[in-house]
């Protein structure tokens, strides 16, 4: 009874007045349920469940390399098939372990020219079928080219990306060294440093299929996803040692808001920890401006901005997880 008493007192007339942000996001959200085509659109080039020889060539956005393999994006990609040239934002590329030896040094922003198979991605079968098409479409990937060929046309100046993903890998590399005294007395395999990894860069890429459904089977998979709880830690801490240093107002709030964007960035930039992100920066700028900060409000400017760039992912679990539990925590 209290519960429904709280949730009907935050949505009265007075309430939504003073937050237009809240309001204009449930509108939008609303907006997208009822008019976004959600329904498998067959591609009219390239049909799903075939494969196609093509040429891309695009400049590479991130990469990860494992042991088996390497996955990478290309962005502002160029796609040439039978003497036709096609046009996409995104695609992903998945080098097999055979040719790993093959490919030059990667750099974040390079042009790359790749000679491959290139298919797209599975819409759901059957209803409860994971819609690979839809989750990749929302992150605005369309295809998936399994290479046989990676030529780097040119490479860029040293980027602030590259940097970061330079970092990341040396900083997992470590904690693997780290853990390497953690392993299992019984099967000699190091399952602590994937865990790790996950926790604390959102590295998931060796975390093996029984170990994340033990997570998964304990109800607590979400920790680890880079959230809410890793940018308030390390922006709080930032801003806690800001303050101590006896910096100026302005310089504490920025210097925590660069570091908080910057771990972002650092960890993959995630949905989960893209919307903490925004919602740290709201409650740094509101000092600043003379403001008082309002959860709901930076809530639903992280929404409203993820929506821009994606409508699509008001229809993903990620997004309704992050926004339903923060939604639910603050109006009950």
């Amino acid at each position: 009874m209290n519960t429904c008493k709280s949730i009907r007192s935050r949505f009265n007339i007075q309430a939504l007045a003073q937050r237009p942000l809240f309001t204009l996001f449930v509108l939008t959200a609303l907006a997208i349920a009822l008019f976004y085509p959600r329904t498998y659109a067959p591609d009219s080039v390239f049909a799903q469940g075939a494969y196609y020889d093509v040429v891309v060539e695009g400049h590479l956005g991130t990469y990860q390399i494992k042991e088996d393999s390497i996955t990478l994006t290309l962005k502002n990609c160029r796609i040439l098939y039978e003497n036709q040239s096609f046009s996409c934002t995104e695609l992903r590329v998945y080098i097999a372990e055979e040719r790993m030896d093959t490919v030059s040094p990667l750099r974040a922003g390079c042009l790359l020219r790749v000679a491959g198979s290139l298919s797209s991605f599975q819409p759901a079968r059957n209803p409860g079928n994971f819609d690979w098409h839809a989750y990749y479409l929302a992150r605005h990937i369309s295809y998936s080219v399994s290479a046989k060929k990676v030529t780097v046309l040119s490479s860029p100046a040293l980027s602030l990306q590259e940097l970061l993903i330079q970092a990341r890998r040396a900083l997992a590399e470590r904690l693997k060294l780290l853990a390497a005294s953690l392993k299992s007395p019984f099967t000699g395999v190091d399952t602590f440093s994937p865990v790790l990894r996950a926790l604390l860069l959102g590295d998931k890429a060796d975390l093996d299929d029984k170990t994340e459904a033990r997570y998964e089977t304990g109800g607590i998979l979400h920790i680890l996803s880079v959230s809410g709880l890793h940018v308030s830690l390390l922006g709080g801490a930032l801003t806690t040692l800001a303050k101590r240093l006896r910096l100026p107002l302005w310089l504490q709030k920025a210097s925590a808001s660069a570091f908080v964007l910057l771990y972002w960035q650092f960890c993959g930039a995630s949905l989960s920890s893209g919307r903490a992100t925004v919602m740290f920066l709201c409650l740094s700028a509101a000092p600043l401006l003379g403001r008082s900060y309002d959860s709901l409000s930076a809530l639903s400017l992280a929404g409203l901005l993820l929506l821009w760039d994606s409508p699509g992912l008001l229809f993903q679990a990620s997004f309704q997880l992050s926004f339903g539990s923060i939604l639910g925590i603050l109006l009950v």
